[in-house]
Formats: C-alpha cells, sequence, structure tokens
C-alpha cells in the first residue's frame, strides 16, 4: 500500500499560503520537527520535516465535478457542502510521504498539513475533501469538511486522540421498519476493512458513538481485531465481530459489528452478581483507546 496520502482544499483564487507561516504553524502549533530543504518553483512548494517529505501544489482550476459529487452528497454533517463548493474556483493539493510510517501517522502529518493551510491568511479556502489516502478518489468517497471545522478537529490531534471524523464518513442508511444500516468509508486507505452495523432498535447517536469508539481502535490496534470473535472495548462492553459481505453492496467485505453483545453481557453479569456467593471476574479485554 502506497504511503503517500492527498488532501484537497478549494479556494476562492489563485492565490498561493504564505510559506513563512506555513513553517510557522507546523513548528510551533503542530509541533513538527525543523522543516528543511524548502523548494518553491510553478506553483509546488516542497519540503522535508524529518523522514516526512511535504507537497503543496496550486492548480488554477476547479476540481473535477466527479470526486465532490459522492462526498458532498454523503456529507450529512454539513447539508450546504454542495453549494459551498460550487464558489471555487482553483483547488490546492497536500500531500504527504513518508515510507518509514504506517498509515496512521502518516494522515496525523497529512492532517496538521492540510489545517496549516486553511489556517493561512494568503488563501481563501472554501472547502477540504479528504480523498481517504488517494489522489483518485477511487474506492471510497472521501469526506468533505468546513475549513474551520477541520482546522478544529486537527488540533491536539494524536495516536491517542486520532480525528477520526476528518478520515471517515459514518453513513446512517434506512432500511425497511424504521430501521438503519451504519455504515463506514474511509479505513480501507488504512488496509483495513470497512465496519458496519444494524441499528434495530438503537438510537442514531447510540450507534455513532460506539462505531466511531471502534473504528478509533481499530485504527491504532488492528492486530487485535479479529475476525469472528468477541471483543471487550471495557469492562463493560462485549462486541461481536464477524467477517461477512456487505448488506449494502454484496461483492464488498465487511467487518459486521453486533453491539447486542453489550447489552447481552450487561443482563448476564447482572443475573450473576444477583446468585448469593458465586463471584464472576471479568475477562481481560484490549486495551481501549484512551478518552480525552
Amino acid at each position: 500500500m502506497s504511503k503517500i496520502q492527498t488532501a484537497i482544499i478549494a479556494v476562492a483564487d489563485n492565490r498561493f499560503p504564505l510559506t513563512d507561516e506555513l513553517v510557522q504553524y507546523l513548528t510551533h502549533d503542530c509541533g513538527c520537527q525543523s522543516i528543511d530543504n524548502l523548494t518553491f518553483e510553478e506553483n509546488r512548494l516542497t519540503f522535508r520535516s524529518g523522514c516526512a517529505t511535504y507537497a503543496v501544489t496550486l492548480f488554477e482550476e476547479k476540481i473535477p465535478t466527479e470526486l465532490l459529487l459522492a462526498p458532498c452528497s454523503l456529507a450529512w454533517h454539513w447539508p450546504e457542502a454542495g453549494m459551498a463548493f460550487q464558489k471555487h474556483t482553483n483547488h490546492i493539493i497536500v500531500g504527504v510521504l513518508d515510507e518509514s510510517a504506517g498509515a496512521v501517522d502518516v494522515a496525523l502529518r497529512l492532517t496538521q498539513l492540510a489545517a496549516a493551510v486553511c489556517a493561512n491568511s494568503g488563501i481563501s479556502p472554501i472547502g477540504v475533501l479528504w480523498t481517504g489516502g488517494k489522489a483518485d478518489n477511487k474506492g471510497a468517497p472521501g469526506c468533505v469538511h468546513k475549513p474551520e471545522e477541520f482546522v478544529a478537529h486537527a488540533q491536539g490531534a494524536s495516536r491517542d486522540a486520532l480525528p477520526v471524523e476528518l478520515w471517515v464518513s459514518f453513513l446512517p442508511i434506512a432500511t425497511r421498519n424504521n430501521q438503519f444500516i451504519m455504515t463506514t468509508r474511509g479505513l480501507t486507505a488504512f488496509g483495513i476493512k470497512e465496519l458496519e452495523t444494524t441499528g434495530q432498535g438503537k438510537d442514531p447517536q447510540w450507534v455513532y458513538e460506539h462505531l466511531f469508539n471502534f473504528a478509533h481502535f481499530y485504527l491504532t490496534h488492528p492486530e487485535d481485531v479479529k475476525e469472528n470473535q468477541t471483543i471487550g472495548m471495557s469492562n463493560d462492553e462485549k462486541i461481536d465481530i464477524l467477517a461477512a459481505f456487505s448488506r449494502l453492496d454484496p461483492n464488498r467485505d465487511v467487518l459486521a459489528l453486533n453491539f447486542d453483545a453489550i447489552e447481552a453481557n450487561r443482563k448476564m453479569d447482572e443475573e450473576r452478581e444477583s446468585i448469593p456467593g458465586v463471584e464472576t471476574p471479568l475477562p481481560t479485554v484490549p486495551a481501549s483507546p484512551s478518552e480525552d
């Protein structure tokens, strides 16, 4: 899997970000290592920080419509995304390459770079398209975000507090009888499967929060997530993980999560605790993501 990851920033004019301000943001606001080998030519800035190579390129044309259609139509968190992107005239592609780092670490660096561009006073950003690690956006619809919200979520991002909402779409799809399926788009860019779960009898916000937490754990501990097992996210939550075909796309493999195991295990624990003189120690569970 390529270690190159990219994001696209729609802008209202053909101005290039101020280089000094960009470097200042990355080194002081993001804590990047010293930046060197700065090279600027033909609307393209490249530089290095540590083992990573960064690139910022201005294209004096609009983002291809086919790249924006799906992300904007699926942006339930930003219903006006389609109308907002219509106002852009040019775009900036930011990219990070680091052959020595994993996909999550590269994504963190790319997030910092995209935020540095969005916060730059030299440009007028309209929206951010996170392409799922692929410049052509094939295989994932990508995610679109307001520039100010992207910057806000990027601040303080780390392996312990991944900005998952910037990288992964969580999509509730209505089914029959007022039920829904919630699925992810964007995890395949990290070399892991997408997630899917049903929302039968559950509040969508509850499902979203649990799926979000699991995605964070999955990104940081992929070796601990195995197919056809029950995993403990905490002492109280047990989740069944099944290898399955997507209910939305039978040609796609996913990890189907059964959050019903949470309620079932809670009831079992209550029943066991009600029996006098019987202690039921909880099993050891994998480490869960730290909470902010």
